[in-house]
């Protein structure tokens, strides 16, 4: 009996551990498109794996949301405008209400051109927030971890960029090879 606690209890708590902490792992890619032409493509990660949004959306894990900048240029405006209305076809007033300085800050970070080849990174850290940064550099932090779930819906709340695009990225871990080579 004291053999069988020493050598399996170490592996328990070795498991345990790994679960508690877990990395967020790829729930799913998407390529976004717009007049035939690749602007974006997109990641989803998340602490659990799953295909179903709301499911995503309501886990109080750590999640990110990252694009990687196709076309050659992406214009300030023209991606601000995408993800204001975004959020506010996928949010409620209550959302849009509760997060207006949130919101006001998130535009203002967003006041960039980007080009081919930059990274676009939104970080929930629960409890500590949503980070945001452009090829590793930190625009700044919401206090409220709440706001990437709200940042999340655009992507694949009732309203998304295309269906196509919420499916890929509600891959529940099962991203083909020809996206995750993108």
């Amino acid at each position: 009996m004291t053999v069988y606690v020493k050598t399996l209890f170490p592996a328990f708590l070795l498991g345990l551990i790994c679960s508690v902490n877990a990395a967020p792992q790829l729930n799913g890619m998407a390529v976004h498109n717009e007049l035939s032409e690749d602007q974006f493509i997109a990641a989803v990660y998340s602490e659990t794996l799953t295909k179903d949004a709301k499911t995503l959306l309501l886990k109080n894990e750590d999640k990110v949301m990252e694009l990687h900048v196709l076309a050659p240029t992406l214009y300030a405006r023209r991606f601000k405008r995408l993800w204001i209305e975004g959020i506010a076809i996928n949010a409620g007033d209550t959302d849009l209400k509760n997060h207006a300085q949130n919101l006001a800050d998130f535009s203002n970070w967003l006041r960039i051109k980007l080009k081919a080849g930059d990274i676009l990174k939104i970080e929930r850290l629960t409890g500590k927030g949503t980070k945001l940064s452009i090829n590793n550099s930190v625009l700044g932090t919401i206090a409220d971890d709440h706001f990437f779930d709200l940042l999340l819906r655009t992507w694949i709340g009732p309203v998304p960029l295309s269906t196509d695009f919420k499916l890929n990225l509600l891959a529940g871990g099962e991203v083909s090879d020809e996206l995750r080579q993108l």
